[in-house]
This record gives structure tokens, C-alpha cells and sequence, in this order.
């Protein structure tokens, strides 16, 4: 180290990226008991905890017809009183169950015959990113739902009122939110193993049509006021980035020293290669 322009370079590999695999580094024991988890506690929630409460109509209730009054939302949510369609809520169903499945598929098509390169070992690495994804979404959901307890737009709407708990609990919408992190999930996935392909667009576009329209089903089946499936959008749209992106594969870690000039202190920088 006889020279200031001298750099120790240390270069320390750590599962570098298969060309045409899987963009991710995942546990399969620990990722999988994780999002396991998530989905066994949601399901505790909703199938045994939430039967067992009491209906909590939170909210001003109108003393004419005992329901909860409409004046009192704000003027995006009170148009939605009175929206009923059993059609709409169909709809937000086969949307919702359709994006749940389209990870699977798309992936599937992506690496069997799209691209090269790719096992069944890399899908399975991706599905379980975005099963992670929607199961962290609906777990938050679930959550959020208990903590805020607002009544759902039936607790508004003559001949649709129900006394049940789940009726009590509306904010965020879960169909939207858990339909945002699958979508954003897979077109992250796409855009991580193509980040030059004009076709991500198009992916993320897909997955926030789809989005979309769970959104505007669960609305016009009188489920969910706008605010509920904004936010839950919001949600899951978040989560499918985020979580995806916390296990993208790192190729290698550089760690560089760059002796100071005149004796000076070293300089020390890391640098990740994704």
C-alpha cells in the first residue's frame, strides 16, 4: 500500500443471480413457516375470533330508521348508501380469485416459454415471495380492521342491514388490498427479471386494472365505501413493492479501502450489485 491510488478491493459473493432465474433469495423453511404464519393468524381472526363479538354499530345512528346515518360520512363515502348488487359482488369475487392465480400462470409462461433458464425451483421461489406479500396484506388488513371498527355500507342501507360483526369491521377493504399485493407482486417479479422489457409497463398496468376493478366490485356491491378500498389499494400496492424488493437476490457486496493522502484516515465504501 505504497501509492494513495492504491484500493484493497474485497469482492464477497453471496448466491449470485442465475441468468433467467428467479431474482430472489428466499428460506424456504423460514419465508415459508413466515407466510404460513400469516395466513393461519388471519384465519384465526376472521374464522374464530371475529364470530365471537358483539355487532358495534360505531357509528351516529339515524333515529328515524335505527340504522347508522348517512349525513354523518363524508361526501365520497355517502354515495355509496344504498349500492346493493349482488352482481357487483360477484364480480369483485372472480376478480380477486383470478389475480390470486395469475402469479402462477404468467410465471409459469414467463419461464417455460418466454425466457431461458428458469426452473421449477425458480417459480416456486417467486410464488412464495408473493404468497408472503398477500399474506403479510391480509394479515395487516385484518388488523387494521379490529382496531378501527367501522361499519360497513350495509349498516347505512335499508333491506341490506346485518347485525353481524363483519359488518362491523369494513375499513380497509381486504378484496382490494390482498388483489394489490398479488398484482404488484408479480408485475415486481416480471420487473425485476426483465428490467429492460417495455412489457413491465404493461404488467403493472395489468395488475392495477385488475386492482381497479376489485375496487370499484366491492363498491358497487354496497361492501365498501370508497375510502376503504383506496386505502386498501394503497395497502397492498405497498406491500407487493416492498416485500418482493426486501428479497431481491444480491450478486455481490465490494467492499473498497482507499488509503488517505499524507497518512490521512482511509476511506472505506460499500457497494451492493444486485
Amino acid at each position: 500500500m505504497t501509492t494513495p491510488a492504491l484500493i484493497l478491493s474485497l469482492v464477497l459473493w453471496t448466491s449470485p443471480a442465475t441468468e433467467g432465474g428467479s431474482p430472489y433469495e428466499v428460506d424456504p423453511v423460514l419465508d415459508g413457516t413466515a407466510t404460513a404464519a400469516a395466513f393461519v393468524f388471519s384465519a384465526v381472526l376472521a374464522g374464530l375470533v371475529k364470530p365471537t363479538l358483539p355487532a358495534s354499530r360505531n357509528c351516529d345512528l339515524d333515529p328515524a330508521t335505527g340504522l347508522c346515518d348517512a349525513e354523518s360520512l363524508n361526501a365520497l363515502d355517502r354515495g355509496v348508501v344504498g349500492m346493493k348488487s349482488a352482481q357487483w359482488r360477484l364480480v369483485s369475487d372472480v376478480s380477486a380469485w383470478f389475480t390470486y392465480a395469475a402469479p402462477i400462470g404468467l410465471g409459469a409462461l414467463d419461464y417455460f416459454h418466454l425466457s431461458e433458464g428458469g426452473t421449477w425451483g425458480d417459480l416456486g421461489a417467486d410464488q412464495l415471495v408473493t404468497a408472503q406479500a398477500v399474506g403479510l396484506t391480509v394479515l395487516v388488513t385484518d388488523l387494521f380492521k379490529f382496531a378501527v371498527g367501522r361499519p360497513r355500507p350495509t349498516q347505512y342501507t335499508e333491506g341490506v342491514f346485518s347485525g353481524s360483526s363483519e359488518h362491523s369491521m369494513g375499513f380497509p377493504s381486504g378484496h382490494t388490498s390482498s388483489t394489490a399485493a398479488a398484482a404488484f407482486a408479480t408485475a415486481t417479479t416480471f420487473a425485476l427479471r426483465h428490467p429492460e422489457s417495455p412489457w413491465r409497463y404493461g404488467v403493472y398496468a395489468a395488475g392495477t386494472a385488475l386492482t381497479g376493478l376489485t375496487a370499484w366490485a366491492r363498491v358497487g356491491g354496497g361492501m365498501h365505501f370508497y375510502s376503504d378500498v383506496l386505502a386498501g389499494a394503497a395497502l397492498g400496492a405497498a406491500m407487493g413493492v416492498v416485500v418482493p424488493r426486501l428479497h431481491r437476490r444480491m450478486e455481490g457486496v465490494a467492499l473498497a479501502v482507499t488509503p488517505g493522502h499524507g497518512g490521512g484516515a482511509s476511506q472505506v465504501s460499500l457497494s451492493f450489485r444486485y
